[in-house]
């Protein structure tokens, strides 16, 4: 049997897109899954200091538990918390404070 370049093209376009929907599912996952660590992270620090906690006591706990955060400084990790926050189920940054509710 005898494949066309045309073919071939197809066959090689179809593998191409179907690799990179299978990396993004991957990719997807992974950060669903960070995202109910660092929450429930952040729900077990919020609770050890009754339901509120200063950002600041947050920032080095997250640094050292996640690789996500290790090379951030604490204004990048407070952004990248400002920025998952729509995500969290119960967890809420109000002002300088992580509030579990």
């Amino acid at each position: 049997m005898k494949v066309t370049k045309r073919q071939i093209k197809r066959i090689i376009r179809e593998e191409y897109n179907k690799m990179r929907r299978e990396q993004r599912i991957v990719t997807e996952s992974y950060f669903k899954n960070l995202l109910v660590e660092i929450e429930d992270h952040l729900l077990y620090l919020a609770d050890m200091h009754a339901g509120s906690v200063p950002i600041e006591k947050v920032v080095r706990p997250l640094k050292r538990k996640f690789k996500h955060f290790s090379g951030m400084t604490r204004a990048t990790v407070f952004a990248e918390l400002m920025e998952m926050q729509p995500y969290f189920s119960v967890i809420r940054i109000d002002g300088d404070n992580i509030i579990s509710y």
